[in-house]
């Protein structure tokens, strides 16, 4: 069954170089075994940033929260305060 990782943090970079982070990660999370879906999010009332990750199985998306991305996002980032983050089984699709 798929899975779903919502991660959400506040950032002391700007826009720009939170756009630069982001296109300079393309390339690694096309590549990243069991992901089919990354949304980058932002709320523009909060100034909340994060993503939105769908990996076809909970086992890959456990593989990313614990793996090497995860662990270097505070930094790379700048994250002030709290990073929120979950993993969501998916119970059903449109496409079911």
């Amino acid at each position: 069954m798929a899975a779903v990782v919502s991660m959400r943090f506040r950032s002391n970079k700007n826009e720009d170089e939170l756009t630069q982070l982001s296109n300079a990660g393309l390339e690694k999370f096309r590549a990243l075994p069991g992901l089919s879906q990354k949304y980058y999010v932002k709320d523009p009332a909060t100034g909340v940033v994060g993503g939105v990750y769908v990996f076809h199985t909970r086992q890959a998306a456990e593989d990313y929260v614990n793996g090497p991305i995860v662990a270097s996002v505070r930094e790379r980032y700048g994250i002030e305060g709290d990073l929120t983050l979950e993993v969501l089984d998916v119970q059903m699709t449109l496409s079911e």
